[in-house]
């Protein structure tokens, strides 16, 4: 009995740590968010900055990308997972990861525009998942994800994280300059004097990954802080439990 008991308490330590760890992944994001302030477009600087703003397409004449859902997508992480079979006879027969977009940019009601870089971009909510019963029944949007899936899958999974044009987003992330140039101010206007214009994107790094929202800042600061809280809640009671298993087996 005691032997169980030592064992409880360590496996549910363990499980306590590893969500502590799991939320300390998570609070970079927080402390971005909440270190930063909206700053307009039109006064981005380089550095580290947070903008609100819509998203558009830059070449809205070409043919809309998909997302596997159908939706209309200037930005699509979608996960593809196909079994064969079922119950304990499911095979994994086809595992992907896709990220697809198009040139984006986020603009402002003066017309601002700034482009966006999605090398390095995590998208924050808007998480859809579906499931087809095999490979004749994709629909052709969905097909188009799923071209490498065997056709003896019998289930295939799907799940995907889209950033959809119009939709308003607040965006955190890196600016950095592309490009500059050198103008003179209009004739009459302090003659003579000249501005320097830059070009900036916004991106992120490995390291610091640019975050996407759909919503306000709240609602970003929410969904970011959420999950963080809920492992620290699931951590501290899975501590208190080890603790009263330690409790019972001093006092055995």
């Amino acid at each position: 009995m005691s032997l169980l008991l030592f064992l409880m308490i360590v496996v549910t330590t363990m499980l306590a740590a590893f969500q502590v760890w799991r939320a300390t992944q998570g609070l970079d994001a927080i402390k971005r968010i909440v270190r930063l302030e909206t700053t307009p477009l039109r006064d981005i600087r380089e550095g580290a900055v947070e903008v609100e703003g819509i998203l558009e397409a830059l070449a809205p004449l070409e043919p809309h990308m998909l997302a596997a859902s159908g939706r209309d997508a200037v930005f699509a992480d979608v996960e593809v997972k196909a079994t064969r079979g079922g119950g304990r006879n499911s095979v994994v027969v086809h595992q992907s990861h896709t990220q697809r977009s198009v040139a984006t940019a986020i603009t402002t009601s003066d017309g601002t525009k700034v482009k966006l870089d999605f090398a390095h971009l995590e998208v924050v909510g808007d998480d859809g998942a579906f499931i087809v019963g095999g490979v004749p029944y994709l629909a052709e949007p969905t097909r188009a994800w799923a071209t490498d899936v065997p056709a003896t899958a019998t289930s295939i999974q799907f799940k995907e994280r889209v950033l959809q044009p119009g939709a308003r987003v607040v965006v955190s992330g890196i600016a950095r300059v592309t490009d500059a140039t050198v103008e003179a101010l209009p004739e009459g206007y302090r003659d003579g004097a000249t501005v320097e214009k830059k070009t900036f994107v916004i991106g992120g790094t490995p390291e610091a990954r640019m975050l996407v929202s759909q919503g306000s800042e709240r609602q970003l600061l929410w969904r970011a802080t959420w999950p963080v809280a809920l492992l620290v809640l699931s951590a501290m009671a899975g501590l208190a439990y080890a603790g009263l298993l330690l409790a019972v087996l001093l006092a055995a």
